[in-house]
Formats: C-alpha cells, sequence, structure tokens
C-alpha cells in the first residue's frame, strides 16, 4: 500500500466542505513561517566569522526559533486524530519532514557556498580524473571503490557542473534519495502518522556522525537503506527479479564502499537466522533453507570475485584484521579527549554526551518494544546497527560510522515507543536541547571542515600554472584536481630531501593551520612555515586570503 493511498478504516467521516479548516489551515501556516524565519537567519548569518564552535558561533537565536517551530508543526500534525483527510495530512507531514531535512544540509551549504571537508576535495579528485582523461585506472582508485567516482565522472559529463559545485551539490541530490527510503522504511514498518514522522524526525536530529559530504560512504548509505528495504520486504518471496536486484544492488556495494558491503552483508544472514527461528516464512523450512543458501552462495561468489579482482588494497586490509586493534579500539577513542585544542576535546564530549542520551531513549523504546508485537523488526533493525562494531579493522574511525548505521534502528526504536504518553512528552521536551546539541555535534568542527573560495581560487592558480610538481604542506582543496601530477610532502620531508627534489612548491592555507591546531593541538604550523620563507627566501608566485603559494 501507497502511504499516500488513504487507509480504509480511517475514512470516518468526510472533512468539513468548502474551505479549509482552522486545524489544515495551521499546519501548513506553521511550516512556512518557519520556513521564512529560516530564512532571515541565514542572512543574518551569512558572513560572519566561523569560530571554534563551527556554525553554532554563527547561526542566530532565529535560525533555532525557525527549527523548534518546524519540530513543533510536524508534532502537531502527526497527533491530529484522523477523521479523514488523510492523505492532506500525510502530504503535508512529507512536506514538514523533507523541510526539516533542507534545515539540516542546506543550510551549510548556502551559508559556506563550498563543499564542506577536506575529504570532499581529496575524493572528487579521483572522479576529476575521469573527467579529464574518458576512463579509469586502478591507479587512481580509492580503495579500489570506483563506482563513487564514476557516477560522479557521468553527472559533471551530463550536467556542465564542474568542478566547484558538484562535490557541493551532488551530497545534496543524494540526501533527497536517502531522505525518501527513510519515509519508505518508516511507511513499511509503521501505520499510525505519529511513529512515522516523528520517527523520521528524529532519524535526522540523533545523526551527529556528519557522513553526509561528498564521500563515497554517501552513496553506500543509500544502497544499504535501500536493501534493508528490499530485504525485509521481499526477501522471503524468492522472487527472481528482486533477487536479481538484490544482487545487482550488493555488488555496487562493494565497487562503493567495502564496510557497508559487509555490513549488509552481516544484515542479511541475522534476516536468513531470524526467518529460520521465527518460521514466519510461507515457503517450508527444509525449502527456504536451501534457497536461503543459494543466495548466500551468490553473496559470497561476488564479494570473492571483487577481493580477487580489485588489487592488493582489500587483500591488505583483512590481513590487516587483528583482535588487538578492537581491544585498543575505546581506549584510544577516549585519548582523544585530550588531544587538540579545547573546543575540540568539547566537540568529542558533546557528541559523546549526545550518543549516550540518544541511546538511552532508544533503550527505553526497546523495552516498551518488547511488551508489544514489535519484536521482530526491532531486534533486525538494531542488529543492522550494532553489526559494525566487529568490524574492528576500520580503528578508531569505527565508532563514528557504526553510528551512522544505528541512526535508523535507533529511530525505529524511538518511534516504538512513542505508543507510551510519557514517552512522547519527554520526546518533545528532548527536543528542546536536541537541537542546539546537533548543530554542535554535525558542524561544530566547521572551522577546520570549510574550505574558503579563496583557498579554492589558490587550488584552481596551482592546477592552471603548475603542470607537475611537488606539493609541500599545502591545503585541502589543491588536493581535489590533477592527483596524478603531483607528490605530497610535509616540511621535514623537504628539508631534509630538498637537494633532490626539483620543482617544489610550498603552499601555505588557513585550512591546514587550523587541522594542525584542532587534531593535535600543535600551535606552531605557522611558524613553521614562516621560519622556512625568512631561511630560503622563496618566491612567493601567488597570494590570497588564508592560502599562499611559493616556489622553493
Amino acid at each position: 500500500m501507497s502511504f499516500l493511498q488513504p487507509r480504509a478504516d480511517a475514512l470516518v467521516q468526510p472533512e468539513e466542505s468548502g474551505a479549509l479548516t482552522k486545524r489544515k489551515a495551521l499546519t501548513i501556516l506553521l511550516p512556512l513561517i518557519a520556513m521564512i524565519i529560516w530564512c532571515i537567519s541565514l542572512i543574518d548569518a551569512r558572513g560572519n566569522y566561523i569560530g571554534d564552535y563551527g556554525l553554532f558561533s554563527v547561526l542566530p537565536i532565529s535560525y533555532y526559533a525557525a527549527f523548534f517551530l518546524l519540530l513543533g508543526s510536524i508534532y502537531y500534525t502527526s497527533t491530529i486524530k484522523l477523521e479523514g483527510g488523510r492523505r492532506f495530512y500525510t502530504l503535508v507531514l512529507a512536506f514538514q519532514s523533507a523541510l526539516l531535512m533542507v534545515f539540516i544540509f542546506v543550510t551549510p551549504a548556502l551559508l559556506e557556498m563550498t563543499a564542506r571537508s577536506a575529504h570532499s576535495w581529496i575524493k572528487y579528485g579521483y572522479a576529476d580524473y575521469i573527467v579529464r582523461n574518458s576512463h579509469i585506472t586502478q591507479a587512481i582508485w580509492y580503495h579500489n571503490w570506483p563506482l563513487p567516482f564514476i557516477f560522479t565522472a557521468q553527472f559533471v559529463q551530463v550536467t556542465s557542473m564542474g568542478p566547484i559545485y558538484t562535490p557541493l551539490l551532488l551530497p545534496l541530490i543524494i540526501d533527497v534519495m536517502i531522505f525518501l527510503m527513510v519515509l519508505l522504511i518508516f511507511t513499511k514498518l509503521f501505520t499510525d502518522m505519529k511513529k512515522r514522522f516523528i520517527g523520521l524526525a528524529f532519524f535526522y536530529l540523533l545523526a551527529w556522525q556528519d557522513q553526509f559530504y561528498y564521500i563515497p560512504q554517501i552513496f553506500a548509505f543509500l544502497i544499504f537503506l535501500l536493501l534493508v528495504y528490499l530485504i525485509h520486504t521481499y526477501l522471503v518471496q524468492f522472487k527472481v527479479k528482486m533477487i536479481t536486484t538484490i544482487l545487482l544492488l550488493f555488488a555496487a556495494l562493494m565497487l562503493t564502499h567495502l564496510l557497508t558491503a559487509i555490513v549488509i552483508g552481516l544484515h542479511f544472514g541475522l534476516v536468513f537466522l531470524s526467518e529460520l527461528v521465527l518460521k514466519k516464512e510461507k515457503l517450508r523450512l527444509k525449502q527456504a533453507k536451501i534457497k536461503y543458501l543459494i543466495l548466500v552462495a551468490l553473496l559470497v561468489v561476488i564479494a570473492l570475485g571483487w577481493y580477487f579482482f580489485a588489487g592488493d588494497w582489500i587483500r591488505r586490509t583483512i590481513g590487516a584484521m587483528d583482535i588487538s586493534s578492537f581491544l585498543i579500539l575505546v581506549p584510544e577513542y577516549l585519548s582523544k579527549l585530550t588531544m587538540g585544542s579545547e573546543a575540540h576535546g568539547d566537540l568529542v564530549l558533546i557528541r559523546m554526551a549526545f550518543s549516550v542520551i540518544v541511546a538511552f531513549i532508544a533503550l527505553s523504546g526497546a523495552y516498551i518494544a518488547f511488551e508489544k508485537k514489535h519484536r521482530k523488526s526491532m531486534i533486525l533493525l538494531l542488529a543492522a546497527g550494532i553489526t559494525p562494531i566487529f568490524l574492528f579493522v576500520y580503528g578508531v574511525e569505527i565508532v563514528q560510522r557504526a553510528y551512522l548505521f544505528c541512526s535508523l534502528p535507533l529511530a525505529v526504536l524511538v518511534a516504538i515507543g512513542l505508543d507510551r504518553k510519557k514517552f512522547f512528552a519527554f520526546i518533545i521536551a528532548f527536543s528542546l536541547f536536541a537541537v542546539p546539541l546537533h548543530i554542535l555535534a554535525t558542524y561544530g568542527n566547521e572551522k577546520v571542515d570549510y574550505i574558503s573560495p579563496s583557498e579554492i581560487a589558490g587550488a584552481e592558480f596551482v592546477f592552471n600554472h603548475i603542470q607537475r610538481g611537488n606539493i609541500i604542506e599545502g591545503g585541502s582543496s589543491d588536493q581535489g584536481q590533477y592527483v596524478e601530477n603531483f607528490f605530497r610532502n610535509n616540511l621535514k620531508y623537504w628539508q631534509k630531501n630538498r637537494d633532490t627534489m626539483n620543482e617544489s612548491y610550498l603552499i601555505y592555507s588557513s585550512s591546514s593551520s587550523n587541522f594542525e591546531t584542532w587534531y593535535s593541538g600543535d600551535s606552531a604550523y605557522e611558524q613553521s612555515i614562516q621560519r622556512v620563507i625568512n631561511n630560503f627566501k622563496p618566491d612567493k608566485i601567488y597570494s590570497t586570503k588564508g592560502y599562499e603559494i611559493y616556489k622553493l
């Protein structure tokens, strides 16, 4: 049943004829007012200096007022007792939820007008090679995951968008698709409007992990959500077309992001076991075992095929898997609390506290779920979030990645808990704290993740005027294009080997300076650059705000 299709039991009484009722008008008016206030807040925020706490230090109080008003409109609309007009309220809630997604993801794009994070520019370089040369080579594959970059190259050729706006706008397009997939999953799980849309809102509120910019993970997460939906909805039917679709999507995932492919494989295994244990499938148990095992074998063939074909990186990664890595994971993560700047330490504490609070709320929802008839969906979706913690090969980064996979099951548990009025009241109260916490946790490190237009202009100068050479230090955006033309080294390496290094260019960037201060607490970066300039008197060939190029 389509989520836009009215349920027969909901059509009790027709809505009043004539003009819109006050209730309907209010459900439309509240998000429109929120959108107007949001636009005003962006005008006020433009041009403000991004301080140590990222967008939290930039966004005015009007932004939070708009956010609270929008959340309030979602809560109000989702709790209206339906007396007909289900389709209308569903469309309104879909609009309100989409606007919430816009508030979260479009705000930094409009304020900064450049792609967030150094990773965006580094990863885009692999797509840029394909655009310029019209072919791929294993030498520029990133971890043997070529599919995102092949897709990006096709996107650039079709849209003619170019290297400045593609890594900015393409993730926003994928965010819209992720929104539709999460909405589809909540629609499949729940018929209650309150659970659907408040659960959807919490999916965005709790997702601080900041993996929604231009990296392979964002492509993979979209495929992950699609596979979760297909597996839970169609897998037990064993229709040939659907099984073929699942296999093709899994193959695409292997070429997009290894971690996500492993997680969905583990998730499939849990679905397989649960179907056998719960004996809910329509097929007889013996037949089900055979068909499931055949599908598992096909998934293994795909995984092994890529393992042997793709090259050394996967083999090195899997070969490096050691249980000792997992044993040092938590201490290593906690040690980062004492590293870097004071603001970085505060941000880590805020993220940890926010995650613990969300986990506590989700556990409350899990307790309620065990008293209801939601056990199967709750266990399976929760398992999808738990499985990544066993992938210790990712080291300390797995903490953040696991939280990404947990975001869907955690939101589902919150939605299940809404059966209790006291729990619902607590959720409303928590939202008052969740909004600023979300902004801090997600965009609190924007001083490092923001790449200024002046720095991008400097990187364009490098690519337009320097054909080939050694880049010493450098910034974030100058890693984006022509990755095959340049060797990148730090100052210590250059000072040790400068007699053998021709065509070397020292690049100072404010983003690199901020990075050193933020993550390592090293405030001597600028002094080191200045010391080399004073000692060797290199020619300055380019200078703009926060970006300088010297020929050594």
